[in-house]
């Protein structure tokens, strides 16, 4: 950042995108999110208790869905702030 101008358009930036949720469908990704969770984690469970040879990997996918719905999918959120820091390499 060079100069106060940059630094207020890249603090609006990301007040916009991180200041701003719309409730239901933040709620609603949260609810597929948990969901996502409790399947792949009863898949887990069968997988091991059936002995099957892929149990690891659904274990492993299972501890991939419980992370996204307690701490949420922030793959995009990295992606636009990683653009928007981009601009201001200098």
């Amino acid at each position: 950042m060079n100069n106060s101008k940059d630094f207020d358009r890249l603090k609006k930036y990301f007040d916009t995108l991180f200041g701003i949720q719309n409730t239901l469908v933040n709620a609603s990704n949260v609810w597929k999110q948990q969901m996502t969770a409790v399947k792949d984690i009863a898949a887990g469970f069968s997988a091991t208790v059936k002995g099957e040879a892929d149990a690891g990997d659904k274990a492993a996918q299972a501890i991939d869905s419980l992370d996204a719905a307690i701490y949420g999918d922030r793959t995009q959120w990295i992606q636009k702030a990683d653009a928007a820091l981009a601009a201001f390499n200098g």
